[in-house]
């Protein structure tokens, strides 16, 4: 994922980073929605101490 994978250097000209991938520059995506994306595209097993998991059904092996 490119939102996990920025860099965390500044580019050789002193201009800020963009830690968007090409394709989502290209796109116009604003990083509040390639964060948004990130945040929701995965989800970890069950958590019983975390509010909001309950009912949670994992996919992976049991």
């Amino acid at each position: 994922y490119y939102y996990l994978s920025w860099r965390c250097c500044a580019e050789p000209d002193g201009k800020p980073t963009d830690p968007r991938a090409p394709k989502q520059i290209e796109r116009g995506w604003t990083f509040d929605k390639v964060r948004d994306i990130a945040e929701h595209s995965w989800k970890l097993p069950f958590n019983p101490k975390r509010p909001g998991d309950e009912g949670y059904q994992s996919g992976g092996p049991r």
